[in-house]
């Protein structure tokens, strides 16, 4: 049997919880694992709008930034249809533009473009 001493250094040392992960991943996880699916990414009706879209939404499941009532919406409304286009309907319906502006703003000031201009003289 262990003495009171003993359990307290075992605590103390052993002190690593678990990580909790955070409520709604699950959701999340199935919209993830919706646009990984080869008919929606071998799709070629897609514009490149389209793209650009659907590259943002990755971001922001990949970055954690989706709300978990959006998150819940949108896996409801992607379980009623395998259609890629009503897919990605379903993400521009309930993913705000400004989550997608603000994603994209941050690649746009990484992008840049310099352009030299020199004059020659005869």
């Amino acid at each position: 049997m262990q003495t009171n001493r003993e359990r307290f250094n075992l605590d103390t040392i052993s002190g690593e919880e678990p990580l909790k992960r955070s409520g709604g991943r699950s959701n999340v996880n199935y919209i993830e694992h919706r646009l990984k699916d080869p008919i929606f990414r071998n799709f070629k009706g897609f514009t490149d709008s389209d793209d650009d879209f659907l590259e943002s939404v990755k971001d922001i499941l990949l970055l954690g930034t989706m709300a978990k009532r959006t998150a819940r919406d949108i896996k409801k409304d992607l379980e009623r249809t395998i259609e890629p286009l009503e897919m990605i309907n379903i993400l521009r319906k309930h993913i705000r533009a400004t989550a997608i502006e603000n994603s994209n703003a941050k690649k746009a000031f990484q992008k840049r473009e310099v352009i030299l201009s020199g004059y020659l003289i005869k």
